[in-house]
């Protein structure tokens, strides 16, 4: 999990919070994790909120071999 600071300015400036978090589950050879990014209320330019680009990511590894040590 983590936080960052957005600002922006063009003609006027508007800052925001936005927040990333993510989870991973492991079951024998297989990986799963799940991150949300940009997680926040949007900039907002005098009376419009521009949302931030939200992103959904999914990945899966599936480990090939296990080294024997």
């Amino acid at each position: 999990a983590g936080a960052k600071y957005i600002s922006s300015k063009i003609s006027d400036s508007a800052s925001t919070l936005a927040y990333d978090a993510g989870a991973l589950y492991k079951t024998g050879p297989l990986s799963f994790s799940l991150a949300a990014v940009n997680m926040g209320q949007g900039l907002k330019f005098i009376a419009v909120r521009d949302s931030l680009p939200f992103t959904l990511y999914l990945y899966r590894a599936c480990r090939a071999y296990r080294s024997e040590r």
